[in-house]
């Protein structure tokens, strides 16, 4: 599911050693307008290279960090398959390629480590949910967000309704009943015959349902993201009997789970769960006011790269499109900020939200209420 995996961010975030540079370009992702995105690439390198080689890294430095760009950017079959946006990082020990869902600024600079802002929002965990499409002859879980959704295997979830039935000791439907008169005296057991299928029906429909429930809930123990429901109107029900998941959303998706293609189900999915991360977002503006009475806030960058190093920020919130460049200490004790980009500068802002999200903090992009308005990032402190 996602494009870009927390544990990846932290590789790229430790990558050490020589020049990083960082290059985002919106993309398109699909019709004749895709011939734009080689020409708009060529002239994201051309400026990489006027822009890099103005004290920032030496010619042929430069070159051999570009080189695999270059490359990469060769090759016609690569902009037939875009999505909205691309990043590339690339230094002496690192190249990697990251395909973004939205549109991206573009965006060029080099320094001690890799730019990582603007692909945070492809694995914030405030976007995360669960949906299980449920019919008869199959069920499926997947994980998604806002821009993504995958299959996730569940361990003894039943293939359908048959993998549960197969192998249990089940009479056909046959007419065992009473007798009922039928029309001029005749005897007719067709309608008690019809009650006992739709009967017989339910119960291995409950039975199908209670084995699915269990390999889900087993599955998502200790699991907090929301779940939500797709499937028919006399299936939902059913399974709602025996949830024990206590994530489980009100609102289901009432559809035959075989008509959606994961992107019309992620889609539908985000509609019902966006308002609950939007409480959440909320909630967490309201706790940084709180904080703040209380002297447990931070929204200067000399503040802020202390506590991000030394694990201190529980809650951040930052700009994606605000820059503000300056250095940090070695041990991350400090930080200095410069009015003009320097060599060897880095983004603090990117610095700050990068190593909180990697010790643990909550973090928040482009909320639209960043609680300190004349700064780039806020934070409520745990200590």
């Amino acid at each position: 599911m996602p494009f870009i995996a927390t544990q990846e961010v932290t590789t790229l975030a430790e990558s050490a050693g020589g020049t990083h540079i960082s290059l985002y370009m919106p993309t398109v992702r699909a019709g004749r307008e895709t011939r734009q995105n080689p020409t708009r690439f060529k002239n994201l390198l051309k400026r990489a290279r006027e822009e890099l080689t103005s004290g920032q890294v030496g010619p042929g430095e430069l070159e051999r960090l570009i080189d695999p760009v270059e490359h990469y950017g060769a090759q016609p079959e690569v902009w037939k398959r875009q999505q909205e946006g691309l990043a590339i990082f690339t230094s002496p020990q690192v190249f990697r390629v990251i395909q973004v869902p939205f549109e991206v600024e573009e965006f060029v600079t080099a320094g001690p480590r890799f730019h990582l802002k603007p692909i945070l929002q492809l694995l914030l965990g405030d976007t995360d949910y669960y949906v299980l499409t449920l019919g008869l002859g199959g069920c499926r879980l997947y994980r998604g967000n806002r821009f993504s959704i995958e299959t996730v295997e569940v361990p003894g979830m039943p293939k359908g309704m048959e993998d549960v039935l197969q192998y249990d000791d089940i009479e056909s439907p046959h007419k065992t009943g009473q007798r009922m008169p039928g029309r001029h005296g005749t005897q007719n057991t067709a309608i008690h015959a019809h009650a006992t299928a739709d009967e017989k029906l339910k119960r291995d429909m409950d039975r199908y349902l209670r084995r699915v429930e269990r390999s889900v809930s087993e599955h998502l123990n200790g699991s907090h993201e929301p779940l939500v429901l797709a499937g028919t109107d006399y299936v939902l029900p059913i399974y709602r009997q025996h949830n024990r998941y206590a994530q489980l959303l009100d609102e289901d998706i009432a559809v035959n789970p075989n008509s959606l293609d994961p992107t019309s189900l992620r889609d539908a999915v985000w509609e019902r769960v966006e308002p609950r991360y939007e409480e959440r977002r909320r909630e967490a503006v309201d706790r940084y006011h709180s904080s703040k009475d209380h002297g447990r806030t931070a929204d200067g960058l000399e503040d802020l790269v202390p506590a991000a190093m030394s694990a201190r920020i529980q809650t951040i919130f930052a700009r994606s499109d605000t820059h503000v460049w300056g250095t940090m200490a070695a041990d991350g004790s400090s930080a200095e900020i410069h009015t003009v980009k320097q060599p060897g500068d880095v983004d603090l802002v990117d610095a700050v939200v990068v190593e909180s999200l990697r010790r643990g903090a909550e973090v928040y992009i482009d909320t639209e209420e960043v609680p300190a308005e004349e700064n780039a990032a806020a934070a409520v402190l745990r200590y």
